[in-house]
């Protein structure tokens, strides 16, 4: 069924709100600069900061699969979608009280902040479910790519201007510790919030089917979602490919362990204007370095997915994921070189900013193999279990064998998952809704 002009134009307004508050939400806790000094600065090293990020990768991946029951047979998903949206970001009101010292010490903190992590991230996990599918049959597949490049990019801009302000917030110039961790934790919350108000500006008119599947029991459900990879392997590749892409990620918040030694502080003049760069002030540094690798190659993945299709995106930025290991590794080699920890986290940006590309890539095996929307996505979600274990290994090789490990493995991963996404099934753009 295509979708009238209008219900395109205003959804995709709706999810361009939308996704530059979460943006700047995820600017604000960000997993591979911002998260590190949150959790030093609640006590916790880097075991526990890999405890928490696979936490969060456990949050993520594991609701989708009671998601993609939850849904089956509604014929509009997006009120369920926003209680499921509003309800999972209240927790971190009290997270950022604490993180804060309104109350309790740096345990209670770290407990607090971890379980609304869990809890935002777990919302998320439910939400893409029907959010994917709501962009399925709501935006035609000829425009996705600009939307998303558009989408990348105004959100881009957005954690640019976070870093800026986040740089000298982590350092303390702006309010001590802990009220500046606090005030990160609150500014993400509200970004949420409003990230929400976003969503609930989309729209299911003539969209919504007009017979839907009727929802079974849950263990029929679970029983039947091996099914869905074994009729269609491209999917279980796709997902594979993901995993070892994800190597990257899980690696790069131990950088900013280590470039939180550098001594970056200006001399001279400069020193009453910038003079808090350094330390934890790093980490700003390094965002903004990866929301402009963010910036740069939006546009480039958007238009690469409409004229090309989005398994070559995918091949590219899974190829730009051996680049920025290569880069942290360089940088180690040299004892905390500058500029191979900046190139390494502008190529990660860039790298996360294909993530458009591996959706689009997803929705158009799903429609083509006529499986059921909610049904594969969580099956996309279940095939992505393992990426759950990568955190939990940076973390435990750092202890192990010193900050190099989680780069080599993370180098290794990259080159699998740029193999994988050659092979993957060529999609070609195509005029129509679908």
């Amino acid at each position: 069924m295509a979708p009238p002009e209008r219900t395109v134009r205003r959804n995709i307004a709706a999810l361009i709100f939308d996704v530059t508050f979460f943006n700047l939400a995820l600017a604000m806790l960000d997993s591979g600069t911002v998260l590190p000094v949150l959790v030093r600065g609640m006590g916790g090293d880097e075991s526990v900061l890999g405890t928490v990020l696979a936490l969060k990768q456990a949050s993520f991946v594991l609701p989708p699969i009671l998601a993609g029951w939850w849904f089956q047979g509604r014929a509009r998903l997006l009120p369920s979608l926003l209680g499921v949206v509003f309800a999972s970001r209240v927790p971190l009101l009290p997270a950022a009280l604490a993180v804060g010292g309104a109350f309790g010490g740096p345990q209670i903190a770290l407990v607090a902040f971890t379980f609304a992590y869990m809890v935002a991230w777990a919302g998320d996990g439910m939400g893409t479910v029907a959010w994917t599918a709501l962009i399925g049959r709501t935006i035609p597949t000829s425009v996705r790519g600009r939307m998303f490049a558009a989408i990348d990019a105004i959100g881009g801009a957005v954690r640019f201007g976070a870093g800026f302000a986040l740089t000298p917030l982590l350092a303390g110039a702006w309010l001590a510790p802990p009220r500046n961790l606090g005030a990160i934790v609150f500014a993400a919350f509200v970004a949420l919030l409003l990230s929400g108000v976003g969503l609930a500006g989309m729209t299911e008119e003539g969209t919504v089917p007009t017979a839907v599947e009727r929802r079974g029991a849950f263990g029929t459900y679970l029983r039947r979602l091996p099914g869905v990879l074994r009729r269609n392997p491209s999917l279980l590749r796709l997902a594979a490919g993901g995993i070892l892409a994800g190597g990257v990620n899980a690696s790069i918040p131990f950088l900013a362990h280590a470039a939180r030694t550098l001594d970056l502080r200006p001399p001279g003049a400069l020193a009453p204007w910038i003079g808090w760069l350094g330390g934890d002030g790093t980490a700003g540094l390094f965002l903004l370095a990866s929301v402009v690798g963010q910036l740069v190659c939006a546009p480039l993945w958007g238009r690469l997915t409409d004229r090309h299709g989005p398994r070559r995106t995918l091949a590219g930025a899974y190829g730009l994921g051996i680049v920025a290991s290569i880069a942290a590794l360089a940088g180690l080699r040299l004892g905390g070189g500058l500029v191979p920890y900046l190139i390494a986290y502008l190529v990660a940006g860039a790298v996360g900013g294909a993530w458009s590309a591996s959706l689009n890539q997803s929705l158009q095996t799903i429609h083509r193999s006529g499986e059921n929307e909610t049904e594969a996505i969580a099956v996309m979600n279940v095939a992505a279990l393992p990426s759950l274990l990568l955190p939990l290994a940076a973390g435990w090789s750092v202890r192990a064998w010193g900050l190099p490990a989680p780069f080599v493995g993370a180098l290794a991963l990259s080159i699998g998952a740029w193999w994988l996404a050659r092979g993957l099934p060529d999609h070609r753009p195509v005029s129509a809704a679908h």
